[in-house]
C-alpha cells in the first residue's frame, strides 16, 4: 500500500494553463496579451514562483496599464 505525505499533496503547486481558452490559473488572459503573459509567468513558476489567479489578475491589469514611473525606476537600475 503507498502512502503520499499530506503535507505535500496539500502544498503542491498546479500550473493551471489553457492554450485553447487563454486562461492561466482560470484568469481569461486578452489574446493579444496570452502569449507575452505565458511565457513570462511560466519562466518564474520555473523558477518557483507559485501564481494564485489574482497574482495573474493583477499582472494582466499592469501590462495593460504601465506604471511609467516604476518603469522608469527599473530602467534607471539597468543602466547604472
Amino acid at each position: 500500500m503507498k502512502t503520499h505525505n499530506k503535507a505535500f499533496l496539500k502544498n503542491s503547486f498546479i500550473f493551471d494553463v489553457n492554450k485553447k481558452e487563454h486562461t492561466i490559473q482560470g484568469v481569461k488572459i486578452p489574446d493579444d496579451l496570452f502569449f507575452a503573459v505565458y511565457f513570462s509567468v511560466r519562466v518564474n513558476v520555473m523558477e518557483g514562483w507559485q501564481p494564485t489567479a489574482h497574482d495573474i489578475e493583477k499582472l494582466v491589469a499592469r501590462v495593460q496599464q504601465p506604471d511609467l514611473a516604476l518603469d522608469k525606476e527599473i530602467n534607471n537600475l539597468w543602466t547604472k
